[in-house]
């Protein structure tokens, strides 16, 4: 799993892997039960998950991307604060970085223009998952 932010300090705290229960109330009981740990008024992401994770400092608008991704979460940037030329770039970046197949996640507030959807198509009738376009 690679996590890339272009903020350090975000990824530090991504890192550190723990939050304070209030910012994990949407997250169902029983995955916070599994892959937490309590640490006084902190759950903490267990260090066997954080073992698997990669970070790394990514800007999407310049950096190459990384190949051969399964899926790509991409919420609330490329498709909230990039408008033409730049959204079309961050879109195609990421399509490049995706195996054929793959998933991209968007966030819930977030739509494709029409540009986007010639790289990706809806996906298992969810409104923020598509599949990459061959």
């Amino acid at each position: 799993i690679l996590a890339t932010d272009i903020d350090e300090k975000v990824l530090t705290r991504a890192h550190v892997g723990c939050y304070d229960q209030r910012t994990l109330r949407e997250v169902p009981t029983e995955i916070l039960a599994r892959f937490f740990n309590q640490s006084g008024r902190q759950s903490c992401v267990d260090e066997s998950i954080r073992n698997v994770v990669r970070f790394k400092r990514h800007n999407l608008t310049e950096d190459a991307s990384p190949a051969g991704m399964d899926l790509v979460l991409c919420r609330y940037l490329a498709f909230t604060y990039y408008r033409g030329q730049r959204r079309r770039q961050a879109a195609e970046r990421l399509w490049a970085a995706m195996k054929p197949g793959a998933a991209l996640m968007i966030g819930r507030k977030e739509e494709l223009g029409p540009l986007e959807e010639e790289m990706f198509e809806g996906w298992l009738g969810a409104k923020v998952v598509f599949r990459k376009r061959i």
